[in-house]
């Protein structure tokens, strides 16, 4: 199963997908670990993984990165489940100006109003739910995503 972790900067994501990861031993591909071209070469990186499970951390702000995503899903016969993680724009600013590697305000509020909203499998608002719990809703979805995937097949 693929889970693909969507939203603005300072939304939690990173977060969240560290710690779904290590709950399930997903492997973990982040936007974080690239510079240049970055969702190019995130699926590039997808395409050569091998485990099952994969969690996908980026803020997939536009549309045609999440539908490259599914395309790639679909072709494999893989589930997915996508993860949009929400913030206010407030919260968003405040929690990278906490990072030891901030992004800027210049570019969260770049990101936060160019973000096309997705058709997301679970919606987790990050400024009422703690991480641990976001990772149990969404590990909630995926027991029943596989199960419904299982049914149909």
């Amino acid at each position: 199963m693929i889970i693909l972790l969507c939203g603005v900067p300072g939304s939690g994501k990173s977060t969240i997908a560290r710690l779904l990861a290590e709950r399930t031993g997903a492997t973990l591909l982040s936007t974080e670990r690239f510079r240049r071209k970055v969702y190019h070469r995130l699926m590039k990186e997808l395409e050569r993984t091998e485990s099952g499970e994969i969690v996908l951390d980026g803020t997939f702000y536009r549309r045609e990165w999440r539908e490259s995503v599914k395309e790639f899903a679909r072709r494999k016969g893989i589930p997915l489940l996508v993860v949009w993680i929400k913030s206010s724009l407030q919260t968003s600013l405040q929690r990278d100006a906490k990072r030891e590697t901030p992004i800027g305000e210049r570019a969260v509020k770049i990101i936060h109003a160019e973000f096309e909203e997705p058709e997301a499998d679970v919606v987790i608002d990050s400024e009422k739910l703690t991480p641990e719990e976001a990772v149990e809703i969404i590990l909630s979805a995926t027991r029943r995503e596989v199960g419904m995937n299982q049914s149909l097949s």
